[in-house]
Formats: structure tokens, sequence, C-alpha cells
């Protein structure tokens, strides 16, 4: 069974700005993969323009390198490939 975990997001805010009235956010987000499928991609896709960084941790025994290439190619994303199922506490 492919299973794709998105678990919360490790820093809801990280940073406060004040900048006059205003309170500037950022967010940084957390997913999790084991073994996922080509809509996973699309769901991250559909969020990740709302977050300063991604942090992408793939506990897939062999992850496919399609997922390395797309991060390299995204500015705000991190991808950690663990080569081993480490479970989202790891």
């Amino acid at each position: 069974m492919i299973e794709v975990r998105l678990f919360r997001f490790i820093q809801f805010l990280y940073r406060f700005f004040i900048n006059g009235d205003r309170y500037l956010m950022k967010l940084v987000g957390v997913v999790t993969l084991y073994h996922p499928d080509d809509e996973v991609l699309g769901n991250i896709e559909s969020y990740l323009s709302a977050l300063e960084v991604l942090y992408v941790m793939d506990n897939t025994e062999t992850p496919d390198s399609r997922w390395a290439l797309w991060a390299e190619k995204q500015p705000h994303v991190k991808y950690v490939a663990f080569h081993d199922n480490k479970g989202i506490s790891y």
C-alpha cells in the first residue's frame, strides 16, 4: 500500500516581524513520504507557495530519484532521504 503521511507543520510561526501595525508570519512545513505516488507531488505543490521552507523527509527504502531532482529545482524545499522507514518521530 502506498502511504504518504503529512504531519504537522513543525513550526507554525518561526519568526515575528513587526512592520508598523502589521505582523508578518513565515510558515515552515514538513512532509513525510513513504512510497509516494505521482498524486503527492500535486498535493505538495498546492500549498508550497504558502511556505517559507518545506522539509521533505523520505522514509522510502529505495527513494525515487525524481523527488531529489524535483527538490533541487525548488528554492524553498529541503529534501532528506533516509533510505529506511524511520517513522515520523525519528
